[in-house]
């Protein structure tokens, strides 16, 4: 644990989102009134990690990642990608042992 700890310390942060790590588990979050904008963000900064995890040589399990929007605005967020697949849309995520 304590080589991915140092390899994440330079890992490509954004000041329109803001992310949370602990040990090996991490989330993403961005907040915007228009969810379209939201999702772009969020996009953009999937894409900055995805640069990351190549140059570190990280191999990330897509079928562990979730996309969940938070919202009061009926229908959903535009699809988020990561190395070229859609991360499933969630309405809840388990996030250290919580819902």
């Amino acid at each position: 644990m304590f080589k991915f700890i140092l390899k994440n310390a330079d890992v490509v942060t954004s000041d329109l989102s803001t992310i949370a790590t602990f040990a090996d588990d991490t989330a993403i979050l961005v907040s915007h009134v228009n969810p379209k904008i939201a999702s772009d963000i969020l996009q953009n900064q999937l894409s900055l990690i995805q640069e990351w995890f190549k140059l570190w040589k990280i191999k990330v399990n897509e079928s562990k990642i979730v996309h969940v929007t938070f919202t009061l605005n009926n229908g959903n967020c535009p699809p988020i990608y990561l190395n070229n697949q859609v991360l499933p849309h969630q309405t809840s995520v388990r996030y250290l042992g919580m819902h």
